[in-house]
């Protein structure tokens, strides 16, 4: 439904997009269902398959959103070491990725093993939420250090500015206490 996509172009005016796609049908179905924005200064849309495209390019980013499933849900080469090794050479100093791994399918951990590995235990693992989805962040350059309190603070106004409420993955953090001290460490 190209959510993400939607979002960040919505809310972060000044964002290049760049979303890479192996299944043309489905960028056709995100324009006539769910009103993909036709924008090519801002949305470089690629239409290739997403391992082989980390691998060839030269590009930096800010931001890679890793979520490929195929109709079995399962990721193929998107969940594999080294793809996740190309995407931290990928990122900028302050790049993060994030990886939806699917947290009903098997072989979750096995994932979130190849992405610590591949970021030299610089990730985490967010608890999966009730769609059943697990959400894993890395990082790759300079430490991140927020205060869990900063994180509500922050879901606040990002709820009050784009409606999106991540006050409940706040709360799923504390309560599963992965967070030494109350601060998220990546």
């Amino acid at each position: 439904a190209a959510s993400l996509t939607k979002f960040l172009y919505r809310n972060y005016p000044l964002a290049h997009l760049t979303i890479v796609e192996i299944e043309p049908s489905v960028v056709a179905a995100a324009r006539q269902f769910f009103k993909l924005p036709e924008d090519s200064k801002r949305i470089n849309l690629v239409i290739a398959d997403g391992v082989e495209y980390v691998l060839g390019t030269d590009k930096k980013f800010d931001l890679i959103l890793v979520d490929g499933f195929n109709e079995h849900a399962h990721p193929g080469g998107l969940n594999t070491l080294p793809f996740y090794q190309a995407c931290r050479t990928r990122l900028s100093d302050e790049g993060i990725m994030v990886v939806n791994l699917l947290g009903l399918c098997r072989g979750v951990m096995g994932g979130f093993a190849h992405i610590l590995n591949a970021f030299e235990d610089r990730a985490l693992m967010f608890p999966s939420c009730e769609s059943g989805n697990t959400i894993a962040f890395a990082a790759e350059g300079n430490a991140i250090k927020i205060s869990l309190d900063d994180m509500k603070e922050n879901a606040l106004t990002l709820k009050e500015a784009t409606g999106l409420n991540l006050l409940p993955t706040v709360a799923r953090l504390v309560q599963a206490k992965t967070c030494q001290g109350n601060t998220l460490m990546l």
